[in-house]
């Protein structure tokens, strides 16, 4: 191995030790560009009721994180979600632990003060918003997701970031509801989308030492 070669690796090490794995909070503000539903109707064709999977939204967030494990790969939960619909349908919505799932994020093993990141995860997650129209949220089986970032360390305590969603899939089990003909069960439906689906700013404070 050359000079140069084991002055790299060393470097490489470096960075991973002193980019140990700990814990951190963050807080962002976020983005949702989605909005999906399905409308069921009665006999005369009046709207009867609303399966809504997702809507245009904004708000804040909270988080928490534990990495990066080798300098590489992070763990993320949403601990809580305040979301505005943005849409004039929904009003206001707030879910605490929003998703029960993990999302991993990956980064070069290196002490750059700018990094750019990976993520994808897995999980699931349900809760009601209001309608005029008589209406129910189902429960997300699974949602699959992935995304990029870039994240600036402040200081050894704090990095800002600004991350991206790039894919959707959610399988949505619609369940069985009681409407004013009584009660139905709609099922199944799988829900795709690829572009920028969520967008937030932020901010992760390391805990501890």
């Amino acid at each position: 191995m050359t000079a140069a070669r084991t002055a790299g690796v060393c470097l490489v090490l470096a960075g991973i030790a002193l980019a140990g794995p700990s814990f951190r909070i963050g807080t962002k503000v976020t983005w949702h560009g989605g909005e999906s539903w399905s409308d069921l109707y009665d006999s005369s064709g009046a709207p009867d009721a609303r399966v809504v999977y997702e809507r245009f939204s904004v708000g804040p967030a909270i988080e928490a994180s534990y990495g990066p494990v080798l300098g590489v790969l992070t763990g993320k939960i949403d601990l809580a979600q305040l979301s505005f619909s943005t849409s004039g349908r929904g009003g206001i919505g707030f879910s605490l632990f929003p998703m029960v799932g993990l999302d991993l994020m990956a980064e070069p093993p290196t002490r750059w003060r700018v990094k750019p990141y990976a993520w994808v995860g897995v999980r699931t997650a349900g809760y009601t918003q209001s309608s005029s129209v008589y209406e129910f949220h189902p429960d997300a089986v699974t949602n699959w997701r992935g995304g990029l970032g870039v994240k600036y360390r402040l200081t050894d305590r704090i990095d800002l970031f600004a991350e991206t969603q790039w894919y959707e899939n959610n399988t949505w089990w619609d369940g069985v509801d009681y409407g004013p003909e009584g009660a139905w069960m709609v099922g199944w439906s799988t829900v795709e989308g690829i572009g920028l689906v969520n967008a937030g700013i932020g901010a992760r404070f390391a805990l501890g030492k």
